[in-house]
């Protein structure tokens, strides 16, 4: 498949034109929103904070960018920045997480955020394909995300929290899962939905991880 091949991939794009997905498109100022709040947070900060969290509302604007870019474009290598991007924040996410909330030195932290990249990935190579729309291939996210809400329970506060954007990304998989199974009674499909849940899940997550500072 060649980086410029055309890619119709959700129930809103009935076209190969720039803007047939408007819906997919503009809801990823959700992304916007949520790293110009994150933004604001670090410099209200009465101390500064680790370059590695530093750097998430930079990347999680990247997100949104890589997401817009697949959705108007609608081609194979939009597709991958799309990807890319998200890999990007959630590798940063997880070291982030591991070294400066969870204690733990930088090379386990760096071993922990590798590990995702390759189990994230490969997903589609060792998942079954169970007809998810391909939305198993964020199954080692939301495992890892159990996982680390489990290892802030001692801090109730960030673990509620944690917690909530969990199931919070139930929700938004679900909704991104069956968008083309809607299509038929809503021709908008539900993956704009996907968008501006995510950009909630990642905002609750990196606002407590900033809350919670070893």
């Amino acid at each position: 498949m060649a980086l410029n091949d055309y890619v119709d991939a959700y129930c809103e794009r009935m076209d190969p034109g720039l803007w047939a997905e408007p819906f997919n498109a503009t809801s990823n100022a959700g992304f916007a929103v949520a790293a110009a709040l994150l933004y604001v947070r670090l410099r209200r900060s009465p101390t500064p904070a680790p370059m590695s969290i530093r750097l998430l509302p930079a990347l999680l604007l990247l997100v949104g960018v890589g997401s817009l870019a697949f959705h108007t474009m609608a081609t194979v290598w939009a597709g991958w920045l799309d990807t890319g991007f998200i890999l990007a924040f959630a590798c940063v996410f997880f070291y982030a997480f591991f070294r400066h909330s969870g204690g733990a030195s930088w090379q386990w932290s760096a071993a922990a955020a590798f590990g995702f990249f390759w189990l994230s990935f490969g997903a589609k190579a060792w998942l079954p394909d169970l007809g998810l729309n391909g939305s198993e291939a964020y199954s080692p996210m939301l495992v890892g995300l159990f996982a680390m809400t489990a290892w802030v329970q001692r801090y109730p506060q960030v673990s509620r929290l944690f917690f909530s954007a969990s199931l919070l990304l139930c929700v938004s998989i679900v909704l991104r899962t069956v968008d083309r199974a809607v299509c038929d009674a809503f021709p908008l499909g539900t993956h704009f939905l996907w968008h501006l849940l995510n950009a909630a899940v990642l905002y609750i997550l990196t606002a407590a991880m900033m809350n919670k500072k070893a």
